[in-house]
């Protein structure tokens, strides 16, 4: 069906689709983001469909940084005047800076942005 990281709470990889739509009763798309998406990436055509999927926060506006996570480990942010939300995978570039700089500790930090296995 899955893998799923109990550190994280989230889906590392998707064994077989059928029986995870089966298991969950819904289909995979309504509660993990595409796997092939490109990132960091803050195109709206990009950001806008992720806003509808499950997701819980990380950080809730501390220095002006909003921070949730996905249920496949990805994060969006959203800081600054602007407001506009972009999408992290873990191990991207400058993804702990923003994460610092929402307040979130250390410990955490490098569990959200170490690569997912």
């Amino acid at each position: 069906m899955a893998g799923y990281d109990l550190l994280r709470h989230v889906f590392t990889r998707v064994i077989d689709r059928t029986r995870l739509e089966s298991w969950s009763e819904e289909a995979v798309d309504t509660y993990l983001p595409p796997a092939q998406m490109v990132t960091p990436n803050d195109a709206a055509e990009i950001t806008a469909p992720l806003c509808h999927l499950p997701m819980r926060a990380l950080a809730q506006g501390n220095q002006g940084v909003f921070v949730w996570i996905l249920m496949d480990g990805s994060i969006l942010t959203m800081e600054g005047a602007v407001r506009s939300l972009v999408v992290w995978r873990p191990g991207d570039p400058e993804l702990d800076e923003v994460l610092e700089l929402a307040g979130i500790g250390a410990s955490q930090r490098i569990l959200l942005t170490s690569p997912i296995r």
